[in-house]
């Protein structure tokens, strides 16, 4: 299937209004790498952008990322 064939099949269906994320594993990512950590928070961030205005194009006007519940119990200064 040709990408713009999909992009209208995907956008003839009823969409959702809003679409949440967790984001969890961009270290594990990046360690599976052989890459530091920050560079998985990177990476991550640039994929949530990227995500985020595929979402927008598609007519989805909401969008939530947040974090697991294990990351907000980790210490302030690895956040």
């Amino acid at each position: 299937m040709k990408k713009n064939d999909l992009l209208e099949e995907i956008t003839s269906k009823k969409m959702p209004t809003h679409i949440a994320f967790i984001l969890d594993g961009n270290g594990r990512w990046a360690k599976n790498k052989g890459l530091p950590r920050t560079a998985g928070h990177h990476k991550g961030a640039n994929t949530l952008q990227e995500i985020v205005k595929a979402c927008s194009n598609l007519g989805i006007k909401y969008c939530t990322a947040s974090v697991s519940y294990t990351h907000l119990t980790l210490p302030t200064i690895r956040l």
